[in-house]
């Protein structure tokens, strides 16, 4: 048994075999599907997978949507993802993502419900093989082909962070909608850590009925060892056990990239995005602003045929959606595209 081997027994690991055939210098790209307890209107989630996932054909990779297999949607989502050549379907046993959790407990932790998805992922790639972790609330525009190749470039990393200039209050200073990564048994150790780390943070509210309440996962990262970092810097982390215990400790060469950046951007729609961003992130009670037709140019019409009808969206608080309308109050299917803008009615 070697040192790795070891180790991964040693910190908890479930053993796992990688299951990956692509080649390793490819990029693939990965995002969670899961339903929240009291989160926004089933209606409005099919629409945003249906954009996302759409504009995913902008990136430089295969795009692949990981589910489990309780999800109450899979029959949906599976036919959607049949629909688009660039997309496809991994469906994980319920047993693999929650362990020993019973699965009402795992989806009102929904935080730490991820960060499992996102490790059992992990887990099936071949050793070397370039990983992007997105999110469903992101859009990919033209640019994510040659922007995430040159992020991957000369890498010398294994895991690249985006990072805030100061972090706000309740939450960590890095953002975890995009992440890079290269999959190794240390980097299956740190998403480990991670997400023991979140469960931690959140099963003192799971336990008295309450849901996780978001960001958890950004403070279990400082907890795991990694401190702020400037974007740019290159920072070694070490994780495991020493040569106390006869084994040698693990190196985690950690990225920090620019949250607000090209890569990362929090975006309030589309008219209005930097130049040079790529991922357009829709986070909290932004998500609605995907529907806007800002977003449907800047993804481009032909990538992303699923922007059936052009709709206008406005926010005058944050504290509520962005409120979206039929752009064309003359069209003789004003009903239609109505139903397609709004947050909460079927198309």
């Amino acid at each position: 048994m070697d040192v790795l081997q070891r180790l991964a027994l040693l910190v908890g690991i479930q053993p796992f075999f990688w299951q990956s055939t692509e080649a390793v210098h490819d990029i693939k790209f990965f995002t969670p599907v899961f339903r929240q307890r009291h989160s926004m209107p089933t209606l409005f989630q099919e629409k945003l997978q249906r954009l996302s996932i759409a504009s995913a054909v902008n990136l430089p990779g295969a795009y692949v949507v990981v589910t489990h297999a309780s999800y109450p949607e899979l029959k949906g989502l599976r036919r959607l993802v049949s629909q688009l050549h660039h997309a496809r379907l991994q469906v994980h046993e319920d047993s693999e993502v929650l362990a020993d959790t019973p699965l009402e407990i795992g989806l009102r932790n929904w935080v730490w419900f991820v960060e499992r998805l996102k490790l059992v992922f992990i887990q099936t790639q071949a050793p070397g093989s370039r990983l992007v972790y997105v999110e469903i609330d992101q859009l990919f525009l033209p640019l994510a082909h040659s922007g995430f190749q040159r992020a991957f470039q000369n890498e010398t990393w294994d895991v690249g962070y985006t990072f805030l200039t100061t972090a706000p209050q309740g939450f960590g200073y890095i953002n975890t909608g995009v992440v890079l990564l290269t999959a190794s048994l240390p980097v299956v150790s740190l998403f480990q850590r991670i997400a023991n780390e979140t469960w931690h943070l959140t099963h003192g509210r799971v336990a008295a009925g309450l849901s996780a309440k978001g960001g958890e996962n950004q403070i279990a990262l400082s907890k795991a060892g990694i401190p702020h970092l400037r974007v740019g810097e290159l920072l070694d982390l070490v994780i495991g056990p020493g040569q106390d215990n006869g084994l040698d400790a693990i190196h985690i060469r950690i990225k920090a990239f620019e949250y607000g950046g090209p890569l990362n951007s929090n975006s309030n729609g589309c008219c209005h995005l930097k130049q040079g961003t790529y991922v357009a992130h829709f986070k909290s009670l932004k998500k609605a602003w995907i529907l806007d037709s800002c977003c449907r140019d800047a993804v481009g019409v032909k990538a992303a045929p699923e922007w059936r009808e052009t709709c206008t969206c406005t926010q005058r608080t944050m504290d509520k959606p962005p409120t979206c309308a039929p752009s064309d109050h003359f069209s003789a299917n004003l009903s239609g595209i109505a139903s397609w803008c709004s947050y909460s009615r079927a198309v």
